[in-house]
């Protein structure tokens, strides 16, 4: 068995791996090879939660992403989320490798955004709001460098300081011109892409901040009560997602949006699998405005862990071989 840590996550899983790990894991998901139940949440006391996320992809890899919300972390400063991804043998079930989540599910779900935009946004946009300082806004930038000539970018958070920092790595890492800005409709002016990544539970985008053609890919709202995104700016869009069934339970800015009624469920195009087999229409025209809702599916977890084993066995160098459960 394997044990994989973030840094080899970090060093073996670059952000072109990812982006083409990202494409074939929906492919295969559209196609019926994957066997995907729905995450268990299981709610624990003080408000705590443990998520299970499995999936098969059939006769090749099996694993379950493992996830642990605590929201009162956050108060002692820590992270209110552990992440960790298990893989199996697919043929006999044997334990073969446990990897760093977090890093993990970092990429792949900037890579499936960077697999959106590649489908929907304008191939000139050039310039890029990130609402968000975590994590995900890190990853985000730089896949969306790596699937658009992005020139330009602003961050905005809610704790500016944070978004100064993020502006600051990206200028030196991605050599951007990125800039921290004062508020989501300063970031956004002007933009062709905007990736949404905040644990907000309000809108913090309306209509009236989206221009033309721009696209959206929403990723920080993944509970049925959060939402991002005003009723009316989700109606203002073409709406993708990763799984229609996952956004009709989970999707808080599409379910919060036909709460509201300004947006009927039934008008979500397709999923990104749907795009990558062009089984449905993509962007229309210069002036559509597309959004990509996720929420997030094991199968990117899956796909993702089966890649990270397979380069850490053949690199051969920075993990533990432990035999365990075999």
């Amino acid at each position: 068995m394997l044990i994989i840590d973030a840094e080899t996550v970090r060093t073996l899983y670059t952000m072109d791996r990812a982006i083409a790990a990202m494409r074939l894991a929906f492919v295969r998901l559209a196609e019926g090879q994957v066997t995907q139940p729905p995450r268990l949440m299981a709610a624990l006391s003080r408000q705590n939660t443990l998520a299970l996320m499995p999936a098969e992809v059939i006769g090749e890899s099996l694993g379950v992403k493992l996830v642990t919300i605590f929201p009162g972390n956050v108060a002692a400063q820590r992270s209110p989320h552990s992440l960790l991804v298990t893989m199996f043998d697919a043929n006999d079930g044997r334990l073969t490798s446990i990897i760093d989540g977090a890093e993990l599910t970092a990429i792949r779900t900037a890579a499936t955004s960077a697999v959106a935009t590649d489908l929907l946004a304008r191939p000139d946009s050039t310039t890029l709001a990130v609402l968000g300082a975590g994590v995900q806004a890190r990853a985000h930038l730089r896949a969306m460098a790596a699937v658009r000539p992005i020139a330009t970018a602003r961050v905005w958070s809610r704790r500016p300081e944070r978004a100064a920092e993020v502006a600051t790595w990206a200028a030196a890492e991605l050599d951007l011109d990125c800039r921290p800005a004062p508020d989501p409709a300063t970031a956004m002016a002007g933009a062709d892409i905007l990736c949404t990544a905040t644990a907000s539970s309000e809108p913090i985008v309306t209509a009236a901040m989206l221009g033309p053609g721009i696209h959206i890919n929403a990723v920080g709202a993944s509970f049925p009560s959060h939402r991002e995104l005003s009723g009316a700016a989700v109606a203002a869009a073409s709406v993708f997602v990763d799984s229609h069934e996952a956004a009709r339970r989970e999707a808080g800015d599409l379910v919060l949006a036909a709460a509201d009624g300004n947006f009927d469920l039934d008008r979500i195009r397709g999923e990104l699998g749907d795009l990558l087999l062009d089984r449905c229409a993509g962007r229309r025209s210069d002036l559509e405005i597309t959004l990509f809702k996720s929420v997030g599916a094991a199968i990117q977890d899956v796909q993702s862990g089966a890649a990270v084993e397979a380069l850490a066995r053949s690199a051969g160098a920075a993990v533990v071989e432990i035999p365990i459960g075999a």
